[in-house]
């Protein structure tokens, strides 16, 4: 049921972290992805595991976002799938927070996320079918303090995953969306460095979490799979938190 085969799947971020696993799963699951990233070595060094393609782009510009999704229409001719995993982190409690900290993150994480999901509709509606599966954060459920412009531009992904669900469902298109707990990833492992020093705590940073570890960045992907697959067929407007269990406290 996780048979990706003929399928297109677009990743943003995919030159690392979770992005990478998940166009690296999508690949060995048959679909053709294509790989982006702002990072100029997703076509070189960080290419992901058996992707189909890969491209620079910057998912903040609409004009990068423009050129990619023409990519995947002259190569393929379709798009099935978008998992949206790029990302950025911005610490600083709310009133230290500067205008340029507070445009970073919702410039990338929020309309990043739009423009990618706009583009992609743009595919998906004419051919009745599609799926996209955004990648929020835990902190977008249940706020991090410390964390104000990061947790704020997060939640907006998971209520515009929500809007997408709604509008879109009479066109044959799902959309959910995962929350993340920590995870090993080069990003993350950044943010806990500056949250918590070049020596944290790792015991009171897991206090939170009904199991006491950080999760994966496989584990992450494996559950994007599954939401953008046939298995997933009757789901959309999910919010599915992959946190080990840190917003049931």
């Amino acid at each position: 049921m996780t048979d990706l085969k003929g399928m297109v799947a677009v990743v943003t971020g995919a030159a690392s972290g979770i992005g990478r696993c998940v166009a690296e799963q999508f690949a060995e699951c048959g679909a053709r992805v294509v790989a982006l990233d702002i990072a100029p070595d997703v076509v070189g060094e960080q290419r992901p595991r058996g992707a189909a393609e890969a491209s620079v782009c910057d998912v903040t510009d609409a004009a990068h976002v423009a050129e990619a999704a023409e990519l995947v229409e002259m190569t393929f001719g379709r798009w099935d799938v978008l998992v949206n995993s790029a990302g950025a982190v911005v610490h600083g409690r709310l009133a230290e927070t500067s205008d340029e900290d507070w445009q970073l993150a919702f410039d990338v994480n929020a309309r990043g996320t739009w423009l990618t999901c706009r583009a992609a509709l743009a595919s998906m509606v004419p051919a009745g079918r599609g799926s996209i599966v955004n990648i929020s954060s835990g902190a977008g459920l249940r706020v991090v303090a410390g964390l104000a412009a990061y947790s704020a531009s997060k939640a907006a992904v998971v209520s515009l995953t929500r809007s997408i669900a709604v509008e879109y469902g009479d066109d044959g298109v799902r959309a959910n969306c995962i929350c993340p707990g920590m995870v090993d990833s080069p990003m993350n492992r950044e943010a806990i460095r500056l949250r918590a020093g070049e020596e944290p705590d790792y015991e009171q940073l897991l206090a939170p979490y009904a199991l006491k570890r950080i999760g994966t960045p496989d584990e992450i992907a494996a559950a994007a799979l599954f939401l953008a697959s046939p298995a997933a067929s009757l789901i959309t407007g999910a919010t599915l938190a992959v946190d080990a269990g840190r917003t049931l406290h």
